[in-house]
């Protein structure tokens, strides 16, 4: 068995045999936490800041560009990614322990802020995950064009 499905295997395991830790509207608002703090990071002038809100083996994917697999492979695309002012409206999240996916959409501007570029919009699906340091970050990213 490889190490992803060893993951999926436990993680699922694990799922099945704790209950919540905590309540479930208390896990959304850490949860809404994080993904302000995502959004706060494409703000910070470390262009990198963003790419702990990953896990270390985070799986992004969206339109027009390769997967990125792995915190490494972010950290080495991370100086040419140029946005900010991004907004995350949640339309669903479900979850159990620590694990989370949620839906929704996504915009942000393309360049600097106040630079004029232009904004993209997205659908996204995240699947977050708490961590032993009870920070939530992302495992799973999926972007396709908001029509």
């Amino acid at each position: 068995m490889d190490l992803p499905e060893r993951r999926y295997r436990d993680a699922r395991r694990q799922l099945r045999s704790r209950a919540h830790t905590q309540h479930p509207r208390a896990a959304t608002r850490s949860h809404r936490r994080a993904e302000s703090a995502l959004a706060e990071a494409f703000e910070d002038p470390d262009p990198t800041a963003w790419v702990n809100c990953y896990s270390a083996e985070a799986i992004f994917a969206g339109p027009g560009f390769p997967t990125i697999e792995g915190r490494a492979a972010l950290l080495a695309v991370a100086p040419q990614i140029a946005m900010s002012s991004l907004e995350i409206v949640a339309d669903s999240t479900i979850g159990a322990g620590d694990f989370a996916a949620t839906t929704g959409r996504a915009t942000w501007v393309s360049g600097p802020k106040d630079s004029g570029a232009p904004t993209t919009r997205r659908r996204f699906l995240m699947v977050w995950r708490r961590d032993p340091d009870g920070q939530w970050r992302i495992v799973r990213e999926f972007l396709n064009e908001d029509l």
